[in-house]
């Protein structure tokens, strides 16, 4: 059985800290969740060089591997423009009751 998941924006342009003052939620169908799993380890993998590192090596892997994840997730509906790509996202199941934390948020429901 398929259930709701979402994406939360938890840092940049589409997080209450970016460009307007709301939490963006993306809902999507669970069967998506191995694609979006593999986008989230990809970000977090170049966040972490980043972090951890000054000068990295293998920088142009790493940023093609999360733009092709990103764009995979384009083609299946989930994310749609740049500033989804410019966010950190947190994978989570839909609770309406722990969105509170975030203040004011918008849900959309895609793929």
């Amino acid at each position: 059985m398929n259930t709701q998941l979402c994406l939360i924006a938890i840092d940049g342009d589409m997080s209450k800290h970016g460009m307007g003052n709301r939490t963006s939620i993306i809902s999507f169908n669970s069967s998506h969740k191995k694609e979006v799993k593999k986008y989230l380890k990809n970000a977090s993998n170049l966040r972490s060089e980043i972090k951890s590192n000054g000068y990295i090596k293998n920088f142009n892997e790493l940023f093609d591997a999360v733009g092709s994840s990103f764009q995979e997730l384009k083609e299946l509906g989930i994310f749609e423009h740049k500033y989804e790509f410019r966010t950190t996202w947190k994978l989570s199941k839909i609770d309406k009751s722990k969105f509170k934390s975030f203040g004011k948020y918008n849900i959309e429901k895609r793929a």
